[in-house]
């Protein structure tokens, strides 16, 4: 499934809460995959980066390529 971010700026962590390192910075509307989640996380890959996301920084659309 996918998701745009709809914060201005979010952060990608290495797992599910922010006590994990950062990986990367995300901004508004960059287009994520949701591979899972896990309580107010979703498990999610952008830019070639695979990493953890709060789920209320993201709004999953339908969307096909």
């Amino acid at each position: 499934q996918y998701a745009l971010v709809v914060k201005k700026e979010a952060l990608l962590f290495a797992g599910p809460n922010d006590q994990y390192d950062t990986i990367s910075s995300l901004s508004y509307a960059d287009l994520v995959i949701i591979k899972s989640s896990r309580k107010d996380w979703y498990h999610v890959r952008c830019r070639g980066l695979t990493g953890w996301i709060q789920s209320d920084i993201v709004m999953p659309i339908n969307y096909s390529l």
